[in-house]
């Protein structure tokens, strides 16, 4: 069989779809044996974050994205205006957690906790297929010099997601459907073997982690920190600059990352997710270490911190708050360090409490 480097240009993640067993469930098809039947089930995002840590960057890019967060979303105000009990709706769980639409030897006849946890989300199986029989095909690939046989693979039933994989779940059957753009998806949620990028992924995807992890979402939102885009909005502000918001002296300590890769660029309007002073600002761009917060999110790993800063995480001192708050600052009369320290201190990234 031809062999060639797998560019895993898959779309895992994709869309909030429960896949059909493509490969493995056409009608066509003879009946399972027992033994086929076993094997033909979902394993969890845990499993397949073992080999992906080292084969691509694709627990890194669906970590941040809304697919991993899919089912806490039936938990929401939102939700119960649609259903009575979201959480426990087929209707709505088939889209929303893995393996829910078409596999019953997966849950079986109870949903228990242990499976609840393990399968929450939209996971790599719902846009690729059942992973227990090509799972092992893809561990052979992890010794240095191997390659992946992505024929084999398919064979074994990986699914290559397309448009229609998507529009399973992305379809006039949800109730707050918008439209769906394929196109705009795609960039999104893209993976592949490319090398960690330099740049900002702005403070919501950070929130996906640290909204559990500790509480360090909760403590930034309380602070001027939050806001110090919108005092650029104020007559205050316009004493000093004649257009604040589009002052790059002002913008470089309002905004994050201004004009950097992934960061603030004036006038565009998905720029607005990176206004105020976020999580990297004083931490450093995070694309570089965020793989590393993804394993211990999905692996429950903790204590990461030392190998968060070989992957770039930066831990803030005296002098990186001085790079704003001093005399350049128009209305700066003065800087505690200690103080400030006190008021924004949140927890360890990760550390089990």
């Amino acid at each position: 069989m031809r062999r060639k480097k797998w560019v895993g240009s898959g779309l895992a993640g994709l869309v909030i779809v429960g896949i059909l067993s493509v490969a493995f469930a056409a009608e066509k098809e003879p009946a399972k044996t027992d033994k086929q039947g076993k094997e033909c089930v979902y394993v969890g995002v845990k499993k397949c974050a073992f080999c992906h840590v080292r084969l691509d960057n694709s627990l890194r890019t669906w970590v941040i994205t809304k697919h991993s967060h899919a089912r806490e979303v039936l938990r929401s105000p939102e939700a119960k205006k649609f259903s009575r009990s979201p959480d426990e709706d087929p209707k709505c769980l088939k889209c929303h957690m893995t393996g829910m639409a078409s596999d019953p030897l997966h849950f079986g006849s109870v949903l228990d906790d242990e499976t609840t946890q393990q399968f929450q989300g939209v996971q790599c199986e719902m846009c690729h297929g059942p992973g227990q029989l090509y799972k092992g095909e893809m561990a052979r690939a992890l010794p240095e010099g191997h390659e992946l046989d992505e024929q084999e693979c398919t064979r074994r039933g990986l699914v290559i997601p397309n448009e229609k994989t998507c529009r399973k779940c992305h379809n006039e059957e949800c109730p707050v459907f918008h439209g769906f753009d394929f196109e705009k998806a795609v960039k999104l949620i893209k993976h592949s073997k490319q090398q960690p990028k330099c740049q900002y992924i702005g403070q919501e995807k950070c929130t996906f982690c640290h909204v559990k992890a500790d509480e360090t979402a909760g403590t930034w939102v309380i602070l001027k920190h939050v806001n110090s885009f919108s005092i650029l909005k104020t007559d205050l502000a316009k004493k000093f600059s004649k257009d604040p918001v589009h002052d790059e002296k002002c913008l470089e300590c309002h905004s994050t990352g201004l004009n950097a890769p992934g960061g603030y660029k004036m006038d565009d309007p998905a720029s607005k997710k990176l206004e105020g002073v976020q999580c990297e600002m004083c931490h450093g761009w995070g694309y570089s270490y965020v793989e590393t917060m993804a394993k211990a999110k999905v692996l429950d790993v903790y204590g990461v911190k030392d190998d968060c800063v070989r992957h770039g995480l930066v831990l803030p001192t005296e002098q990186t708050c001085r790079k704003c708050h001093n005399e350049r600052c128009p209305v700066f009369t003065g800087f505690d360090f200690e103080a400030s320290l006190k008021q924004l201190q949140h927890g360890d990234a990760f550390k089990k409490h």
